[in-house]
């Protein structure tokens, strides 16, 4: 067999030189069409919901905040999973769709399930959807370590490659407007707001 397709390789050598160029254009065709990505995104349809409650514990904003929500999504078209974090006056809820649905399709059916459930909730929590953005949408991480553990009052600043000063700044008052209350590796967890 296969020294029957190389004699005919031999025998038809303009056949084959003319399939080989016809393939490499082709190639080339398609290498200039097709979108190539260094870091493909695979993740799925997701919408987030992000609501605030000030002041609930985290059994309490499960129980008054993220089931309700939960229970209102549960039977949206076309929906893969639903699961949530509950921390203090804080819950994120991740509704999780199948491939192929539009990521604003998926928005608009959570934005209206939302305002169903808004009626439900308690007083002062504030429920809104979280931005358009996957896994990948995080690009920069960093933690801030300060030498006075005791201190009540940490200024930091962070030098970005750029050369633009970034102040990180750690006092009792900013609790109420700071964006970011999260823990890692630590048992003590602090705020960190950034201006």
């Amino acid at each position: 067999m296969i020294n029957a397709i190389l004699n005919f390789s031999v025998r038809q050598r303009m056949l084959v030189m003319t399939g080989v160029a016809t393939l490499a254009g082709f190639g080339l065709l398609a290498l200039r069409q097709i979108p190539i990505d260094a870091f493909p995104d695979v993740t799925n349809v997701q919408v987030q919901v992000l609501a605030t409650a000030g002041g609930m514990s985290p059994p309490e904003v499960e129980k008054l905040v993220t089931w309700p929500i939960e229970i209102q999504m549960g039977g949206l078209p076309r929906l893969e999973e639903i699961r949530s974090v509950s921390k203090i006056g804080l819950c994120a809820i991740t509704i999780v769709f199948q491939d192929g649905v539009n990521d604003y399709f998926a928005r608009q059916l959570v934005s209206e399930r939302l305002q169903d459930v808004r009626g439900n909730l308690p007083s002062g929590v504030e429920v809104s959807l979280g931005p358009i953005t996957t896994g990948l949408g995080e690009v920069f991480q960093y933690t801030l370590e300060s030498k006075d553990k005791k201190s009540t009052r940490v200024l930091y600043k962070v030098r970005w490659e750029k050369g633009k000063d970034y102040a990180v700044l750690f006092s009792e008052k900013d609790k109420g407007r700071s964006s970011l209350l999260a823990s890692r590796g630590d048992f003590e967890e602090e705020i960190y707001r950034v201006r």
